[in-house]
């Protein structure tokens, strides 16, 4: 689902999902069927006791089958990774699945609309709420808290919308406490990195995403290059341990906030390909400069900005035959 969404995104080719909807479908099916097997061990929890409209709560909480889950924490590592591989075959956590549950009927729904699909469109609609409910009701906590001390489960839940209205400022709050506590370093690992200096910037911690991103200090991103590395590692004190992969792109994913955040280039779902785009730059940290081009189907788009003297100068450059709304931050008092 989240492949194809993307490409049909960023190049607007309808066939994509064409191609690619059968096979969605039935991915986010089994995930459906896997949701509504029961797990022996956790059949003492309340969703397994619970109905609404005639079905178990816990035909909406995936939490059979082995999962990866979060991948390499930055504070657990390999080794940590491999002690409890066992659990993850026989009790799996359902955070994490369950989450993907959610955010993937709702892009099938999306690409089924989109295809017109309507029929198909609304119940993967109205799975993906389902699922959205259930998460809320039994995997939040009523001060945001997911999981003690671990930022990954509230940037999932933020980034994938599954919180509800009452829930998403205490999830927003508790992640940017866990961040701030950490000294500003993250703890998340293959999932959630890639969403965690978004999810901090959309909600106005943007002093925080931007100390993360220039954290020079294991764990984060500056600390392998401080130490000599020229590709995206495994592991976050890779060039110390010189253990996992030298190249493994998971964490590079950082290079997002990059183009979509600082530099501000988004392409918007209404008019996908670049037809239509957004330029909304962040300002934060350190950086004095900005400068991004993405080459589009209908030409180079182009974001710069600049500060000097309290005042910022930007310059974009906007294809022939495509539509752009620039957004510019109100200068700091």
């Amino acid at each position: 689902m989240i492949n194809p969404y993307t490409m049909y995104l960023c190049y607007g080719d309808r066939q994509i999902l064409e191609n690619q909807y059968e096979s969605a479908k039935k991915h986010v099916d089994y995930m459906f069927r896997c949701a509504r097997n029961a797990n022996p061990m956790r059949k003492d929890e309340p969703e397994y006791h619970t109905f609404t409209d005639g079905e178990a709560d816990a035909d909406y909480i995936w939490d059979t089958e082995f999962h990866w889950g979060e991948w390499l924490e930055a504070d657990i590592g390999t080794e940590g990774e491999m002690q409890v591989m066992m659990q993850k075959y026989t009790n799996p956590d359902p955070e994490v699945p369950t989450a993907f549950l959610c955010y993937s009927s709702r892009l099938l729904g999306q690409m089924a609309a989109i295809l017109g699909r309507t029929a198909e469109a609304q119940e993967y609609a109205e799975r993906s709420e389902k699922v959205k409910r259930v998460f809320n009701k039994y995997l939040i906590k009523e001060n945001g808290t997911i999981k003690p001390g671990r930022q990954a489960p509230n940037v999932r839940a933020l980034a994938f919308d599954l919180c509800s209205e009452e829930n998403r400022k205490p999830v927003f709050d508790e992640l940017v406490r866990l961040v701030r506590e950490n000294d500003y370093h993250l703890n998340t690992g293959f999932l959630a990195t890639p969403f965690i200096l978004d999810v901090l910037a959309d909600g106005g911690a943007v002093d925080a995403a931007y100390a993360l991103l220039e954290q020079e200090s294991s764990p984060s991103w500056l600390y392998n290059v401080k130490n000599g590395a020229t590709t995206i590692l495994e592991e976050w004190n890779g060039m110390v341990t010189h253990a996992g992969s030298f190249n493994h792109y998971s964490y590079g994913a950082v290079c997002n906030f990059l183009f979509t955040k600082t530099a501000g280039i988004q392409p918007v779902l209404s008019d996908p390909g670049y037809k239509k785009f957004v330029i909304r730059p962040v300002i934060g940290g350190s950086l004095n400069w900005a400068k991004s081009c993405f080459e589009s189907q209908y030409g180079t788009i182009r974001s710069e900005w600049s500060r000097e003297n309290g005042e910022t100068a930007y310059l974009f450059e906007v294809p022939v035959n495509t539509t752009a709304v620039a957004e510019i931050p109100a200068e700091p008092d």
